[in-house]
């Protein structure tokens, strides 16, 4: 899995703060304390960012993102719609773009993040921020 594109949730905490900041966040994500964060958790951790993320991209509100739609928005400079078209249906559904997003983070494809690996997400979220 590899993709690009924007998921924001709880980790926004994390922005612009310091390296035990992003611990913290890494923390809140990891529920089960494994020191890892499987996507179950980023999902939940991220619904209601993730959520509004999807529903701008959603321009019609259908539930899906066209290729049309996701090329009229920002995140089309930053990823190809095919990396998050899992299924290749011709859209992008919530849960592929959860996927993606999570997927794109998970360097080495174990379906978690280590410390590193949410280290990367954060960086990515600050990245964003200051855009």
């Amino acid at each position: 899995m590899n993709g690009k594109y924007l998921s924001v949730g709880a980790g926004l905490l994390a922005l612009g703060l310091g390296a035990a900041s992003a611990q913290q966040a890494m923390q809140d994500y990891d529920t089960d304390a494994d020191s890892m964060v499987s996507q179950e958790e980023f999902t939940a951790a991220t619904a209601t960012m993730a959520s509004t993320s999807f529903s701008q991209l959603d321009q019609n509100g259908d539930g899906m993102v066209s290729q049309e739609e996701w090329i009229e928005s920002p995140v089309s400079d930053m990823v190809s719609f095919e990396e998050y078209d899992f299924d290749q249906s011709g859209d992008v559904s919530a849960e592929e773009h959860a996927q993606g997003e999570f997927g794109r983070f998970d360097a080495n494809e174990d379906q978690m993040w280590d410390e590193a690996e949410f280290g990367a997400y954060s960086d990515d979220m600050r990245a964003r921020q200051a855009q």
